[in-house]
């Protein structure tokens, strides 16, 4: 473990990068109530490039409330507290990527992210607003906040603006009309992404992306393999899928 600006972070393939030439980096994000820990084994199994995992805001090592990291009805607050924590896991990515090379002492020729439910919505929102990452291996995540987040409350039968401003606020809309991966799709210009999503999923519906994913396909190269027998996990399949697309974008 390196603390790297207050950030405690794990780096797998240093021993088998050469110094001398371009290195490509990869970003990985774990989910909601879960630390980085779960993904020291998927780490390990990529082989090219060098992988960074870290405990995401307010999970792990991080953690300030866990209260806060907990859905509806347990916390009231939970649409801005995930947004909150999506928003400031892209940033983490962002100033990781301004200070790893030369705390790394490398030339990055290319870097992506990997993201699994949160770390998913959060690979979304690095991709869509950091214009040096160029791939992202998005699993069970979303781009499509307010969708997603509107067929949960009325899922749990609570009530929306203009009703109640109690779980989503409209302050909170237009924060997600400025900054979610859906209304800025010119973002996605060129970018490389590979989706898995499970069809079985009832938390993160694959359908909640359906129409963010056609106008990503107008811009952008997208892949999507939709798991036949998968509900909101990181199945076997996906792993596979995973692995084998993050092998080809860090070689």
């Amino acid at each position: 473990m390196v603390c790297v600006g207050g950030i405690p972070v794990d780096f797998y393939g240093l021993e088998r990068i050469d110094k001398q030439k371009p290195v490509s980096i990869l970003f990985m994000m774990h989910g909601r109530l879960e630390s980085k820990q779960k993904y020291q084994d998927f780490c390990s199994k990529i082989q090219h490039g060098i992988v960074v995992l870290f405990d995401q805001r307010n999970h792990g090592e991080r953690t300030v409330d866990e209260k806060r990291n907990r859905g509806w009805p347990e916390n009231k607050d939970h649409a801005i507290d995930m947004y909150s924590t999506v928003l400031g896991m892209a940033q983490d990515v962002s100033f990781l990527i301004t200070v790893l090379p030369a705390y790394l002492q490398v030339t990055v020729k290319s870097f992506g992210v990997c993201g699994v439910s949160l770390g998913g919505h959060a690979s979304f929102m690095a991709l869509c607003h950091e214009p040096r990452l160029s791939f992202c291996c998005n699993i069970i995540g979303g781009g499509d906040y307010r969708l997603l987040m509107t067929d949960r409350a009325k899922a749990s039968g609570l009530p929306l603006p203009p009703d109640s401003q109690e779980y989503i606020s409209e302050h909170l809309y237009r924060l997600i009309e400025q900054m979610d991966p859906i209304n800025n799709i010119p973002n996605f210009k060129s970018k490389d992404i590979l989706f898995l999503g499970g069809q079985k999923d009832t938390l993160v519906p694959p359908s909640v992306n359906d129409v963010f994913f056609e106008k990503l396909n107008k811009v952008c190269a997208l892949q999507v393999y939709i798991d036949p027998e998968s509900g909101h996990r990181f199945s076997d399949p996906m792993r596979e899928r995973a692995i084998q697309y993050l092998h080809e974008k860090l070689q």
